[in-house]
């Protein structure tokens, strides 16, 4: 496929549509979506995909670094779509993402990462600071 192709399917799909697939249903369902904030910059043109084994970088309606879309999608041509970009639109229309704030040199690593290894642990590590950060403002807000 070529990206036109791919960006008119993935527009051209509803949020029903889109919830009627339960792969990408239960993808968005995971919150497992990173929507980056760059300092001073707005929102990042690239969104992130973390799974247990490996993360994903997603331009939203364009492109995915999985293999499922180099391979099914770009080079045989046998899918639209893959299922990350799908459950990437699906999670913006229902608000089921995270959100990272970055400066752009931890953008740029995390992509990079991504890009080379299939994972990125500056991401994992922000994730997890982010996470233990709001844990424990909750709990002071219990006490």
């Amino acid at each position: 496929m070529d990206i036109k192709t791919v960006t008119k399917y993935v527009a051209s799909l509803d949020i029903d549509e889109l919830k009627s697939i339960p792969e990408v249903y239960s993808l968005a369902a995971l919150k497992r979506f990173i929507k980056p904030l760059l300092a001073g910059l707005g929102e990042a043109p690239a969104w992130f995909y973390v799974s247990p084994r490996r993360d994903h970088v997603v331009v939203p309606r364009y492109f995915c670094t999985c293999k499922d879309y180099t391979i099914r999608v770009m080079a045989r041509r046998h899918n639209l779509s893959c299922k990350h970009v799908l459950a990437q639109k699906l999670a913006e229309l229902t608000g089921s993402y995270r959100t990272l704030f970055l400066d752009i040199d931890e953008y740029i690593s995390i992509v990079l990462e991504i890009t080379r290894m299939g994972i990125s642990p500056t991401l994992r590590r922000l994730l997890y600071k982010q996470r233990t950060r709001h844990k424990g403002s909750s709990r002071n807000r219990r006490r």
